[in-house]
């Protein structure tokens, strides 16, 4: 039953401030440590999509995709900046600031459906 006790003393480990069968001494435990209200709110998600918002990205995405002077020989970072470029510069100042990564995931959503 001893081994029993070790045991759950083991599961309680961290819940009281000192570890009493410590093989070092008794030594405080440091502080746990929580995440503040405002460090949540930095991960939150960003706001939805409007369907003129979805129609400026299949506008980027088409006028980039056909773009007969660069095509295909640029690199995929290159290629989505440039629609990041096209629907920054176009979209409606009331409309949340979308990032370029923001621009790619809304994108193969879009693809997908």
């Amino acid at each position: 039953m001893e081994g029993d006790e070790r045991f759950l003393d083991m599961l309680n480990f961290g819940v009281s401030p000192q570890v009493p069968d410590s093989p070092v001494g008794e030594q405080e435990m440091p502080p746990t440590q929580e995440v503040s209200a405002s460090a949540k709110a930095k991960s939150t998600k960003g706001k939805n999509w409007s369907s003129q918002e979805d129609e400026l990205l299949v506008a980027a995405w088409l006028h980039t995709s056909l773009d007969a002077v660069i095509g295909t020989d640029q690199s995929s970072n290159s290629y989505w900046g440039r629609i990041y470029d096209y629907y920054s510069t176009r979209k409606k100042v009331a409309w949340p600031v979308r990032v370029q990564n923001a621009i790619t995931c809304r994108w193969s959503t879009i693809n997908e459906q």
